[in-house]
């Protein structure tokens, strides 16, 4: 048994017939026309945002990348990009700082470059506000990093230091037998 999928006018509703001849959908209620392109940007895009809403990021990033051949400066499919790239099945994780950190920064970097490259100048602030959270956060992982070391490092002197105490104790309990 096929499956076909019919397509409705974002008009009146109605569902769209097919016009082979001129390669479009055309609605016989009230007469507006698409170009099959509409309707395939449409599927390839509700199809990467649900493999993103799944954590199929993989398989996300591949319809994004797929849409922006067509569409490169389209804001949605730029963020959906870099959303699978630091495998976040929502834009909400982007919102705080303590999110970022953790995310493999130089994956997610190249995809961050290309939508500031490629976004309309009225989305450009968007993606470089993003870039500069995600930089931000790799900064504050770097100095979390840096600071567990030290705390092993102080942990380490701190111990040797309880040590060569008790090493001094037992030497005076010693010397006073």
């Amino acid at each position: 048994m096929t499956l076909v999928k019919v397509h409705t006018c974002s008009k009146c509703g109605g569902a769209l017939e097919v016009n082979n001849e001129l390669q479009r959908y055309e609605c016989p209620f009230c007469g507006i026309s698409y170009d099959y392109a509409y309707f395939q940007k449409k599927v390839v895009l509700e199809m990467a945002d649900s493999s993103l809403h799944a954590e199929d990021f993989p398989f996300a990033e591949k319809r994004y990348l797929f849409a922006l051949k067509k569409e490169p400066h389209d804001p949605r499919l730029l963020q959906g990009r870099i959303l699978s790239r630091a495998k976040f099945s929502s834009v909400e994780k982007t919102l705080s700082i303590p999110d970022l950190v953790g995310v493999d920064y130089p994956s997610v970097e190249r995809a961050l470059n290309t939508a500031e490259k490629n976004a309309f100048p009225e989305d450009k602030e968007y993606f470089e506000t993003l870039h500069s959270a995600f930089r931000t956060a790799e900064e504050l992982e770097e100095i979390r990093k840096e600071k567990s070391g030290i705390e092993s490092e102080i942990k380490v002197d701190h111990d040797a230091i309880e040590i060569a105490e008790c090493n001094g104790v037992f030497r005076s309990i010693l010397d006073s037998i």
